[in-house]
This record gives C-alpha cells, structure tokens and sequence, in this order.
C-alpha cells in the first residue's frame, strides 16, 4: 500500500515543480507536459485556498499563469521509474538548467524496459 508523501516531501516536489517551470521558460519552450508522481501537490495546485497557507504554491500557479501551455499530468510512481532516476540524477549534478540527451544514460535503460511494461 502507497503511503502518502510528507510535508517535506510536498514541498520537494513543488520546489522541483517550480524550478522546472521556471527552466522550461527560460529557453522558450511554450507548449509543456510536466508529469509527477505526488497527486496531493497536484490537487493543492488547483486549491487556491491552500495558496495563502504554502506560498510556494502560488508562486507555481503564478508560473502557470504565464502566456504558454502547461499540461499537468499525474503519473503513478511503479509507472515513471525512468524520469524518478533522471531527476535524482539532475539533482545530483547540482544544476535545474535544461539538458538534452541524445541516448538515455545506462543507468536509466532498465527502468526505460520495466516503465514500457508497466504502462500495457
């Protein structure tokens, strides 16, 4: 049974939320999807009541707001194993800026597999 994320962990998830809104519009990109694994971030984002109580959050729907298209998406956590290990990895080298790959990296590829099956 899936346990539900702290309130550290909220806030993780919106820092990073924010951080690559924030990237994404720096280098023009105008049209996103952002995938995540924290429905309760999401539902929290269209609670503007819950805006006063966790700035972060309107500082996100401030983002929003912006003139592009912003598609918001839940994705279950068994489901997005392969962009859960990108991030950790992006975190890891201390950078939010925008990077492209051209192939995924070797420690990615597994997930690549086991994320394809778990999507049928």
């Amino acid at each position: 049974m899936a346990t539900s994320p702290t309130r550290e962990h909220k806030t993780e998830y919106g820092w990073e939320l924010e951080a690559r809104q924030q990237s994404a519009w720096a280098h023009g990109y105008r049209d996103i999807i952002a995938e995540m694994d924290c429905k309760e971030v999401l539902r929290e984002l269209h609670n503007t009541a819950s805006h006063g109580f966790c700035p972060m959050l309107g500082e996100i729907a401030s983002l929003l707001r912006q003139q592009w298209k912003v598609n918001l998406q839940w994705v279950p956590r068994e489901c997005n194993m392969a962009a859960d290990c990108l991030a950790h990895m992006g975190g890891i080298a201390s950078s939010i800026d925008l990077h492209i790959l051209e192939r995924p990296p070797v420690e990615v590829e597994h997930f690549i597999l086991r994320d394809s099956f778990s999507y049928m």
